[in-house]
Protein backbone atom coordinates (compact mmCIF):
# COMPACT_ATOMS: atom_id res chain seq x y z
CA UNK A 1 0.00 0.00 0.00
CA UNK A 2 2.80 2.36 0.93
CA UNK A 3 4.55 1.70 -2.36
CA UNK A 4 1.34 2.40 -4.32
CA UNK A 5 0.82 5.72 -2.51
CA UNK A 6 4.44 6.67 -3.14
CA UNK A 7 4.08 5.85 -6.84
CA UNK A 8 0.83 7.82 -7.07
CA UNK A 9 2.50 10.80 -5.42
CA UNK A 10 5.42 10.63 -7.83
CA UNK A 11 3.05 10.42 -10.81
CA UNK A 12 1.05 13.42 -9.55
CA UNK A 13 4.25 15.40 -9.04
CA UNK A 14 5.49 14.50 -12.53
CA UNK A 15 2.15 15.47 -14.10
CA UNK A 16 2.11 18.79 -12.24
CA UNK A 17 5.68 19.52 -13.30
CA UNK A 18 4.84 18.68 -16.92
CA UNK A 19 1.85 21.04 -16.79
CA UNK A 20 4.01 23.86 -15.42
CA UNK A 21 6.60 23.35 -18.15
CA UNK A 22 3.88 23.35 -20.82
CA UNK A 23 2.41 26.62 -19.54
CA UNK A 24 5.84 28.22 -19.42
CA UNK A 25 7.05 26.90 -22.78
CA UNK A 26 3.92 27.49 -24.87
CA UNK A 27 3.27 31.17 -25.56
CA UNK A 28 -0.11 32.52 -24.59
CA UNK A 29 -2.57 32.53 -27.45
CA UNK A 30 -3.17 35.98 -28.88
CA UNK A 31 -6.66 37.17 -28.01
CA UNK A 32 -7.08 38.77 -31.43
CA UNK A 33 -10.05 37.54 -33.40
CA UNK A 34 -10.99 37.67 -37.05
CA UNK A 35 -12.02 41.22 -37.84
CA UNK A 36 -9.52 42.78 -35.43
CA UNK A 37 -6.89 45.31 -36.46
CA UNK A 38 -3.82 46.59 -34.67
CA UNK A 39 -3.40 50.28 -34.00
CA UNK A 40 -0.31 50.38 -36.23
CA UNK A 41 -2.25 48.90 -39.15
CA UNK A 42 -5.26 51.17 -38.56
CA UNK A 43 -3.03 54.26 -38.59
CA UNK A 44 -1.64 53.24 -41.99
CA UNK A 45 -5.07 52.97 -43.64
CA UNK A 46 -5.69 55.34 -46.55
CA UNK A 47 -7.96 57.12 -46.48
CA UNK A 48 -7.85 57.28 -42.69
CA UNK A 49 -10.52 55.14 -41.05
CA UNK A 50 -13.76 56.34 -39.59
CA UNK A 51 -13.16 55.91 -35.85
CA UNK A 52 -16.18 54.69 -33.90
CA UNK A 53 -16.14 54.96 -30.09
CA UNK A 54 -18.37 52.27 -28.55
CA UNK A 55 -17.77 53.37 -24.96
CA UNK A 56 -20.48 54.97 -22.83
CA UNK A 57 -21.31 58.59 -23.72
CA UNK A 58 -19.68 60.00 -20.56
CA UNK A 59 -16.35 58.37 -21.43
CA UNK A 60 -16.58 59.56 -25.03
CA UNK A 61 -17.30 63.15 -23.93
CA UNK A 62 -14.42 63.02 -21.46
CA UNK A 63 -11.84 61.92 -24.04
CA UNK A 64 -11.79 60.12 -27.40
CA UNK A 65 -9.71 59.60 -30.54
CA UNK A 66 -9.75 62.88 -32.49
CA UNK A 67 -12.57 62.80 -35.03
CA UNK A 68 -14.15 59.66 -33.57
CA UNK A 69 -17.91 59.36 -33.57
CA UNK A 70 -19.80 58.03 -30.57
CA UNK A 71 -21.86 54.91 -31.24
CA UNK A 72 -22.66 52.79 -28.22
CA UNK A 73 -25.31 50.17 -27.60
CA UNK A 74 -27.27 52.38 -25.18
CA UNK A 75 -27.81 55.15 -27.72
CA UNK A 76 -27.41 53.18 -30.92
CA UNK A 77 -30.70 54.14 -32.57
CA UNK A 78 -30.15 57.85 -31.92
CA UNK A 79 -26.44 57.85 -32.82
CA UNK A 80 -26.28 55.63 -35.91
CA UNK A 81 -27.73 58.23 -38.34
CA UNK A 82 -24.79 60.57 -37.68
CA UNK A 83 -22.34 57.71 -38.26
CA UNK A 84 -24.04 56.78 -41.53
CA UNK A 85 -23.86 60.42 -42.69
CA UNK A 86 -20.08 60.42 -42.18
CA UNK A 87 -19.37 56.91 -43.45
CA UNK A 88 -18.58 57.00 -47.15
CA UNK A 89 -18.87 53.80 -49.21
CA UNK A 90 -15.73 51.63 -49.11
CA UNK A 91 -14.24 53.63 -46.21
CA UNK A 92 -12.94 51.46 -43.39
CA UNK A 93 -14.49 51.86 -39.96
CA UNK A 94 -12.54 50.99 -36.81
CA UNK A 95 -14.54 50.47 -33.63
CA UNK A 96 -12.99 50.68 -30.19
CA UNK A 97 -14.08 50.48 -26.57
CA UNK A 98 -12.46 50.03 -23.18
CA UNK A 99 -13.60 46.54 -22.18
CA UNK A 100 -10.86 43.87 -21.93
CA UNK A 101 -12.71 41.46 -24.23
CA UNK A 102 -13.81 44.28 -26.57
CA UNK A 103 -17.39 43.09 -26.07
CA UNK A 104 -18.91 46.52 -26.72
CA UNK A 105 -16.77 47.05 -29.83
CA UNK A 106 -17.67 43.67 -31.23
CA UNK A 107 -21.40 44.26 -30.76
CA UNK A 108 -21.30 47.66 -32.48
CA UNK A 109 -19.00 46.37 -35.26
CA UNK A 110 -21.33 43.46 -35.95
CA UNK A 111 -24.30 45.79 -36.32
CA UNK A 112 -22.34 48.15 -38.59
CA UNK A 113 -21.32 45.29 -40.88
CA UNK A 114 -24.98 44.84 -41.76
CA UNK A 115 -24.89 48.18 -43.63
CA UNK A 116 -22.20 46.80 -46.01
CA UNK A 117 -20.69 50.25 -46.59
CA UNK A 118 -17.09 49.17 -46.08
CA UNK A 119 -14.83 47.04 -43.94
CA UNK A 120 -15.43 47.21 -40.19
CA UNK A 121 -12.66 46.28 -37.77
CA UNK A 122 -12.33 46.15 -33.99
CA UNK A 123 -9.23 47.86 -32.62
CA UNK A 124 -7.03 45.43 -30.71
CA UNK A 125 -6.39 46.84 -27.26
CA UNK A 126 -9.13 49.43 -27.75
CA UNK A 127 -8.91 52.80 -26.06
CA UNK A 128 -5.93 51.69 -23.96
CA UNK A 129 -3.92 50.94 -27.12
CA UNK A 130 -4.61 54.47 -28.34
CA UNK A 131 -3.65 56.06 -25.03
CA UNK A 132 -0.36 54.14 -24.95
CA UNK A 133 0.70 55.06 -28.49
Amino acid sequence: MRTALKQAGILMLAAGLAALVAVWAIPWKDTAQEGDITLAAALKLQPPPLWIDARPAAEYHNEHIPGALSLNEEGYDQLVPKVLEQWEPDRTAVVYCDSPAARDSREVAERLRDFKLGPVFVLQGGWQAWKQK
